[in-house]
């Protein structure tokens, strides 16, 4: 996450509220002669599975390594849980995950209700998931691996309906680093509501509920400090 560090002047939002699109960058990373698309994503991936298994277990089992590991997931934003990751089964059946470890298997929401999903239990963030909705598969991918010249690029993961999204390993790393990556990537067009801790994001190799498989297009465990 250092790498952050390579950002020029001019891909630098201003500080404040989260910043506009910058079309004009956004146009130059996806439209250049030699943008990577989808495919490219899929052929650059260290590590990649070309069976038709499902591997959303193995995936969850590398990114949180300890069996013990507190994850909140669930088939849909209103059925969730907070368990151990070596009590969670048929992973390939579920919709969505929060990126980073639990503290508690229950805490007190913002609004005082008692909910497995708040934030208040939310352990340092493992994963900062940028998410982008506008343009095509091989937009986001672009923009994925432009963005991963300043952040460690551990996941790509397609929604199984039109967006996709990259996993950026980014434990230990200062909020100030964080979010400076972060509002670049909003800048040139990804979803803020990512950089809540709390936020659901996709199941590698899940299933979304148009049956459709949440495809995992490239994995780098190497990017995983232990």
């Amino acid at each position: 996450m250092d790498l952050i560090g390579k950002l020029t002047r001019r891909e630098q939002p201003a500080t404040g509220s989260w910043p506009d699109l910058n079309e004009e960058l956004r146009h130059e990373i996806t439209s250049a002669s030699d943008a990577p698309g989808l495919v490219d994503i899929w052929e650059l991936s260290p590590l990649r599975f070309d069976d038709n298994d499902n591997h959303s277990a193995q995936i969850i089992a590398t990114i949180f390594s300890d069996p013990e590991t507190l994850i909140c997931a669930g088939p849909d934003q209103h059925r969730f849980a907070t368990k151990k990751r070596r009590e969670w089964k048929q992973w390939h059946k579920l919709r969505f995950i929060c990126p980073s470890p639990m503290v508690a298997r229950r805490g007190r929401t913002q609004s005082g209700k008692v909910s497995a999903h708040a934030l208040s239990i939310v352990g340092p963030r493992r994963y900062l998931v940028v998410e982008f909705d506008h343009g095509s598969a091989d937009d986001h991918a672009a923009l994925l691996l432009h963005l991963a010249q300043y952040a460690p690029l551990t996941l790509v993961v397609h929604s199984g309906n039109k967006s996709v999204h990259g996993w950026y390993y980014c434990f230990g790393q200062p909020e100030e680093l964080l979010l400076r990556f972060f509002r670049y990537a909003v800048s040139l067009g990804a979803d803020p509501m990512t950089w809540v801790p709390s936020q659901f994001v996709r199941v590698p190799d899940g299933r979304h509920s148009n049956g459709r498989r949440q495809t995992t297009y490239y994995f780098d465990p190497v990017t995983i400090e232990r």
